[in-house]
């Protein structure tokens, strides 16, 4: 029975393994004080830590071995155990006790004792509800939360004779007898029994799946109807037992064991296996009769290979290999084919392939091979010390001591950076390297570096988040976003963005080069063979890695758990405190770093895992909430932990003494003097401002200058330097300038700083340039700063100025604006940008001399060229025309389009000399005079006129709106004489629009009041002398304007629809005067 409860399996590899293949394990040695007892059970907190349970004692697992964490002396030994939040139940066969984890205590009190000539035989956990297993029944306990502890248990069931066996799993347990098996239903806390045809020794349910396994290893799905019968599905043969992990069901054959959805991915145990244990880390831990043995779930995986073709060659690239003077190149079956003698690569160092060449780094020379005709085509003398690495895919970058130079397949060097502060080279050995966009991953003897080539700068520290006593033999791009690393005892598979890696540890094994094979896999040589690596699977693990904390008793070394919540109170007697460390890792060779500090520090101290522990001397007294922080060698830092202990205030301890010796302090400053205290408060306000300023200048991404009362400026920050261009040596003892077109501009610097000093401070954003007379934007404020010296009435005064580069914004403000006041077809303004420069000219016009003059230019029969030519060839000719229009115009002629082929001009007072109507006739005489010639669209000759309207401020309007109507008015005017003219504004005009619409009003009115009439003027027949009939004459008789003639109101009735309305009234009235 005991071989079935403590079976739990592992998730499997990604890649199938046969049942075959053999498995490496590794021994764990069990604590000293509990060699020689026999292990019970091993179990994981939800912390993920590992305990193993033996008759007399637990363990806790460290990361690499397990350690003693508490000795029991009971009467007779354990027989099983579970956690239960920090609480540790453990039984023996006739009590069942209590250990907190987190009280160092060593008295454990018995919670339940069974009674007579009854054994305890099995302790369980099935969703957080406790349940207790003798020889003659099943009962259900609940540990009490309280300052008593107790264990309050209830019978549940009794167990008969003829009982075959009795399983537990996550969904409670399972009563398993004849032909039949009892489920009890957590929820309803009911028995729910079901009959079968088949008699099973194990059942196990998981979730809505029930798993069957009867007495012949046959292995069934068991799916229960609604009169409490079941069928089984057969599923497998030959099985020996089964068991629950993770809400998965294992299945264990012989020496093998797999997960019942996956039966094609095994693990085989090692001989005499009689216990299996998975971990959340997906670990595999095998009890057999040798001892502890566990199987490490790494990320990568390993495979026996041949030895590639490439391993015979010193030197290689992608497609290139060099064996001492003989060429080879990859052919695209993957074989290596001889392409040429070299005599001139012997001694061949490093060699680099780009698009067209291949290059040979020897001691003192680079040798560039022209790739289509193996001729050497440069030879470029180097020092030895010099670098020589892979720049892009036509050049290569050679770092010496004081540059960097590039080198393309032309010979052609430039000179890429020469100011490198110390040395251009960098600190550490280039075993290799590799280049990506914008980087190059360079193998160290200090681990992982790169070279930014963006700013052509070496890293000072390494990027692989490794020990930084780790070396790397080799850098291999795995894709776009990953690296091969290969050290010498691991393999990392390494995110570029996130620098963090999967890690596979091979302590064994030391691994000694790694290259592509010709499918693309990387392929890796040590000291055991060839292996051909494959890319990380993802690892399901539960729940993330936490971070533990234990308290180590200072003199008789107990141990004590401490929860996350728990609040340490500590006594005035104790002088340090031991804290042990615990992580959960994937690999033992894996170096596990803990860093930590106080709430109110900023600098965190940090350790690694080798030490385990942590002893912190001269505790502070008080509340105190220590932080510590832990992640595993290639991952980040993960959640702070945050742990906090409480020591009492002692009177004349460290507190006092500080707040005693202060007072003394002061007291002996005070008998010194007045004076003295005056300096020392100068001096420490001084070292505050200057601290002020320090701390601005770095921080501030915006650029800043300080000058003194004279303006010289005395220091700038790097953000300025940035933003303008000029160093401190080339601004120092000078005043700030603004320039315009590389000018000084005198005019804006002498208003800033009469605002200066008249109010203390100015803001505003203004132009400028940059160093290189590119125009720069800034928003700039400067502020007037006085300090009172303490000594006399003498004033310190400072300027201070802060700016900001707002170039993009201003230049972005300036497009939207272009977009929206300018025409897009003829790029002139429009009518938005016309009306705003009416209203400055209205704004601003001279008292004495107001006027201006508007002038609407409208194209005549345009409409007809839309017509017939279509409106592409239209937009054509608008532009011909307003090209025409605008050549030749006087200086101060602003010149708009206000819509379709409708154009304005705005005409300042200065060109008016005499009359404002002769400069009129000029203008008319220019756009005549422009359009006078044909234009051409296309293979047709187009022949155009204007219109002009004119309208003068203030004679005819005060306000854009007023003019342009009045223009328009104009406008219309001409359009209605003849066109192809001009004409100016007179108010007659619309006193007659006026008077017409004061007309058309009656007109409608009249129809309802009845105010036509009928005449009758004979048709008189000359030769016959006789009346032939009557024509009918309609006429107005209004009331207050008399009679108005038929000539005045039947145009207007034509024009707005009223004409039939007036031919049915007078039909209506002859037809009464005949009737």
């Amino acid at each position: 029975m005991l071989k079935y409860l403590f079976m739990v399996c592992a998730l499997l590899l990604t890649a199938a393994t046969h049942a075959e293949k053999k498995i490496s394990y590794d021994t764990i040695s069990f604590a000293a004080p509990h060699a020689l007892e026999r292990p019970i059970s091993l179990f994981q907190d939800n912390r993920s830590q590992l305990w193993l349970l033996t008759e007399q004692g637990i363990s806790l697992f460290n990361g690499s071995s397990f350690a003693s964490y508490r000795s029991y002396n009971f009467q007779s030994p354990l027989i099983t155990g579970l956690i239960n939040e920090s609480a540790l139940l453990l039984a023996t066969n006739q009590n069942i006790y209590l250990d907190v984890l987190t009280d160092p205590k060593t008295d454990y009190p018995v919670l339940w004792q069974v009674g007579t000539n009854e054994t305890i035989e099995g302790l369980y956990q099935s969703d957080n509800q406790i349940f207790i297993q003798t020889n003659i029944a099943i009962y259900q306990a609940e540990l009490a939360n309280s300052d008593t502890p107790a264990l309050t248990a209830s019978k549940l069931k009794t167990l008969n004779k003829g009982q075959a066996s009795l399983s537990f799993g996550p969904q409670g347990p399972i009563i398993i007898e004849k032909n039949q098996y009892n489920v009890f239903d957590l929820d309803s806390q009911q028995w729910q029994s079901f009959k079968s045809e088949q008699n099973f020794s194990q059942i196990v349910k998981v979730e809505n799946e029930t798993i069957g396994l009867d007495d012949s290893g046959n292995l069934y799905a068991l799916f229960a109807n609604n009169v409490g019968g079941v069928r089984a599905d057969l599923l497998h043969n030959d099985v020996d037992t089964i068991t629950v992990n993770n809400g998965t069901v294992y299945v264990q054959q012989k020496d093998q064991v797999y997960n019942l959805k996956k039966p094609t991915q095994r693990f085989q145990l090692p001989l005499g296996a009689e216990q299996v244990f998975l971990d959340k880390q997906n670990n595999l831990w095998v009890v057999s009769e040798y001892g502890l043995q566990v199987k490490w779930s790494q990320p990568i995986n390993l495979i026996t290979t041949n030895a590639p073709v490439s391993n015979d060659f010193a030197l290689t690239t992608a497609n290139y290999a060099l064996d001492q003077t003989q060429l080879y190149q990859r052919q695209e079956s993957g074989n290596w084919r001889l392409r040429t003698h070299l005599p001139i690569a012997k001694d061949t160092l490093v060699m680099l392939e780009t698009d067209s060449r291949i290059w040979l780094k020897k001691q003192n020379r680079l040798v560039a091979i022209d790739k289509s005709t193996f001729v050497t085509s440069l030879n470029i003398e180097l020092k030895p010390q010099d670098k020589v690495l892979k720049f892009s895919n036509h050049s290569l970058l050679i770092v010496s001591q004081d540059r960097f130079v590039s080198v393309n397949a032309n010979g052609l060097q430039t000179v890429l950076k020469n100011d490198c502060a110390k040395s251009c080279l960098p600190s550490y050995n280039i075993n290799s390297h590799t280049l990506t966009p914008h980087t190059v991953w360079l193998s160290t003897n200090r681990g992982l570096h790169k070279l930014d080539l963006q700013t052509l700068t070496f890293s000072s520290e390494r990027q692989d988040k490794l020990n930084s006593l780790a070396p790397i033999l080799q850098t291999l791009v795995a894709n776009d976003e990953h690296l091969w690393l290969l050290y010498p005892n691991k393999i990392a598979y390494f995110n570029t963005t996130q620098k963090t890696s999967d890690l596979y540890y091979s302590p064994e094994n030391r691994l000694i080069t790694a290259n592509f094979s010709s499918s693309g896999n990387l392929q890796v040589m040590s000291q055991l063979g060839w292996f051909e690596v494959q890319p990380p699977r993802p690892i399901n693990t539960p729940i993330g890695q936490e971070l533990n904390l234990h308290k180590i008793e200072v003199g008789n070394g107990n141990i004590s758990y401490l929860a996350p919540e728990q609040v340490l109170e500590l006594t005035q007697t104790e002088e340090e405190l031991r804290l042990a460390f615990n992580l959960a890792k994937q690999h033992p060779q894996q170096t596990v770093y803990f860093r930590f500090k106080y709430d109110n520090e900023n600098i965190w101290s940090e350790t690694t895992s080798f030490a385990q522990s942590l002893t912190l001397k001269n505790l502070r007294q008080g509340h105190n909430e220590l932080q510590l922080q832990a992640r595993l060698e290639g991952k980040d830092w993960q959640n702070t932990r945050t742990f906090v202990y409480n020591m009492p205030y002692e009177y004349l301890q460290t507190k006092w003494v500080v707040i005693y010796g202060v007072i003394l302090l002061c007291l002996a400053l005070l008998i010194y003097g007045l004076e003295r205290l005056k300096r020392f408060k100068m001096m420490f306000d001084s070292m505050k401002q200057q601290s002020f300023i320090t701390s601005l200048l770095e921080s501030t991404k915006d650029g800043v200058w300080v000058a003194n009362k004279d303006r010289e400026i005395q220091t700038v920050n790097a953000a300025y330097q940035e933003i303008t261009g000029f160093t401190l040596d080339e601004v120092a003892g000078k005043s700030f300038h603004i320039f315009s077109d590389k000018v000084r501009n005198h005019e804006v610097e002498s208003i800033i700083w009469q605002d200066v000093t008249k109010n203390g401070f100015w803001t505003g954003e203004v132009w400028s340039s940059h160093k290189d007379g590119k125009p720069i934007s800034i928003d700039l404020s400067v502020t007037r700063v006085e300090t009172s010296n303490k000594f006399g009435s003498k004033t310190d005064v400072k300027f201070v100025g802060v700016f900001s580069d707002v170039t993009i914004r201003k230049n972005s403000e300036k497009a939207m604006r272009h977009l929206a006041t300018r025409d897009p077809l003829t790029d002139f303004a429009n009518r938005t940008l016309f009306i705003e420069l009416l209203e400055r000219a209205i704004n601003t016009a001279n008292p004495q001399k107001p006027d201006f003059g508007v002038v609407i230019i409208d194209l005549d029969n345009f409409s007809k060229v839309n017509a017939n030519l279509g409106p592409l060839q239209g937009d054509e000719l608008l532009k011909l025309v307003a090209l025409r229009l605008n050549n030749d115009l006087d200086k101060g002629v602003s010149i708009a389009r206000l819509s379709g082929d409708e154009f304005a001009l705005l005409i300042p007072n200065h060109l008016f000399i005499g009359e404002p109507e002769f400069y009129i006739r000029k203008i008319a005489s220019h756009v005549q005079r422009k359009l006078v010639n044909s234009f051409m669209l296309g293979n047709t000759e187009v022949n155009i006129t204007a219109s002009l309207g004119v309208a003068f401020y203030p004679h005819h309007g005060i306000s854009p709106e007023a003019l342009m109507r009045c223009a328009d008015t104009a406008l219309k005017k001409v359009k209605q004489a003849g066109k192809n003219n001009y004409f100016i504004y007179e108010s007659a005009i619309d006193n007659g629009k006026v008077e017409l619409l004061t007309l058309e009003s009656e007109l409608i009115r009249a129809f309802n009041n009845d105010e036509f009439t009928v005449n009758f003027q004979p048709k008189y027949k000359i030769k016959q002398h006789t009346i032939s009939g009557f024509e009918a004459l309609v006429r107005w008789n209004n009331p207050s304007r008399g009679q108005v003639f038929p000539d005045q109101f039947i145009p207007l009735a034509e024009q707005n629809g009223l004409i039939r309305q007036l031919d049915t009234a007078v039909l209506k009235k002859v037809c009464q005067q005949i009737k």
